[in-house]
């Protein structure tokens, strides 16, 4: 599994799409706190987790197995996002599934990946997202049943 940030696949599919506009309200520098690219497992984060949101990926009507989730700790006030049964790369074809989480308020993010074929689940390192600040996950798939890229955003929390 791996951990990435900055502008990823998502952002730029979605700015190239018009769905997400090309000037975002983002401060010049994302806010750092003090479990921000933490691991959520690692820290003890994930023991009181809860899943604030879900969203399964899907292109159109095609609908996948395949799903996102925008993950919370009440203890750590963290969120981060989980991709689920998803397919792992395919060597010199296509990369695996990914998911990313994405603090609404300074646009700070984190990816994780599928590197392996065996992979099928992934989770990103942790954004602070305490009330008022908010999060959305979002998941990207090749589908091999439908035999094309599915996605999905979770709605904010």
């Amino acid at each position: 599994m791996t951990v990435r940030t900055g502008i990823t696949r998502a952002a730029i599919g979605l700015i190239t799409a018009g769905l997400l506009p090309l000037t975002l309200a983002v401060p010049a520098e994302a806010a750092n706190y003090a479990y921000d690219g933490k691991d959520s497992i690692a820290t003890g984060c994930a023991n009181d987790a809860t899943t604030k949101a879900t969203s399964h990926l899907h292109a159109g009507n095609d609908w996948s197995l395949a799903y996102v989730e925008l993950r919370y700790s009440v203890k750590c006030h963290t969120a981060w996002a989980r991709l689920s049964n998803a397919y792992g790369p395919v060597p010199f074809e296509f990369t695996g599934g990914s998911a990313l989480i994405h603090r609404n308020s300074d646009g700070k993010q984190y990816e994780c990946g599928l590197d392996d074929e065996t992979d099928t689940t992934c989770y990103t390192a942790m954004v602070y997202d305490k009330d008022p600040i908010t999060s959305s996950a979002y998941g990207e798939d090749h589908d091999w049943h439908l035999r094309h890229w599915v996605s999905a955003w979770t709605s904010p929390y």
